[in-house]
């Protein structure tokens, strides 16, 4: 979504002012020469003023005066503010390159509205959505969405995105290589979640991990406990020569899941993994 620029958002006020220095000066004028029955006269190029016309008119080209000084001084302000975060922002892209560069990851940007995670031992890195609550789980790092709330009561099923890594023998070194092998070990852990959820409608499609070759698989079930329509969206990465399996899970109800997937890929974007 677009942002307003400041001094874009600075343009209804500054006709709200104008309206109150019209305002100002015609009841300046109307007090000082009907209520005080003043005079005066202001003349200029080719025009002459007298009475309460001239008393709105030196009225309105004082306020005015007043208020160009005033703009500026807000413009300014909010040059500085822009100014100051631009700067803060580079601040906290540059301390996580120095992060992930003192881990030994490749650099990489953290975008707008995630926060980044380094995870030194298990040798991977991240971005995750900043407004996604963390959890103490004992796994890389898991989030879960702010709950909603259902009539005015918690939802039943709050979405979660979980990252993990999981450990299995060691393919043998002649099928490191093969795809059919890594295929059969990413298969195994689709098949763990369809056969504990009673997934319906999977499907699978290759995608690239931190230039890896994973696997994503999505599907729908129905929630055992709030009996919701929950769908997965899951992407599975064999390191190659390895026996770690990386996992990005997301779990989300079925009407919100296509925004939490965009949430997903964003992160699994972001990922940057160190061979073990």
């Amino acid at each position: 979504r677009a942002m307003a620029s400041p001094r874009d958002a600075s343009r209804p006020w500054t006709l709200w002012i104008y309206l109150v220095m019209f305002g100002a000066s015609l009841s300046a004028a109307g007090v000082l020469y009907g209520l005080l029955e003043s005079t005066g006269t202001v003349t200029g190029k080719g025009a002459q003023l007298g009475g309460a016309a001239a008393g709105f008119a030196v009225v309105f080209m004082l306020s005015a005066h007043v208020f160009s000084k005033m703009l500026k001084s807000i413009h300014a302000n909010q040059k500085d503010t822009e100014l100051e975060s631009s700067a803060a922002t580079i601040r906290r892209l540059q301390a996580t390159i120095d992060e992930l560069v003192s881990a030994n990851f490749a650099p990489t940007a953290v975008p707008a509205g995630f926060a980044s995670h380094v995870s030194r031992d298990d040798g991977i890195a991240y971005a995750h959505p900043a407004d996604w609550r963390s959890t103490e789980e004992k796994i890389i790092g898991q989030y879960i969405r702010q709950p909603l709330k259902v009539d005015g009561q918690p939802e039943g099923f709050t979405g979660n995105l979980t990252i993990s890594c999981q450990t299995i023998p060691r393919l043998p070194v002649d099928q490191q290589g093969s795809q059919a092998a890594i295929d059969a070990v990413l298969d195994a852990g689709r098949d763990r979640v369809v056969a504990v959820y009673d997934a319906k409608n999977v499907t699978s499609e290759r995608i690239m991990v931190a230039g890896f070759s994973g696997r994503r698989y999505r599907g729908d079930f129905v929630h055992f406990q709030s009996k919701l329509a929950v769908s997965f969206d899951n992407i599975l990465l064999l390191e190659p020569g390895s026996s770690r399996v990386f996992v990005f899970s997301l779990y989300e109800r079925t009407e919100l899941v296509q925004a939490a997937s965009a949430f997903l890929l964003t992160l699994v974007g972001t990922a940057r993994i160190r061979v073990a």
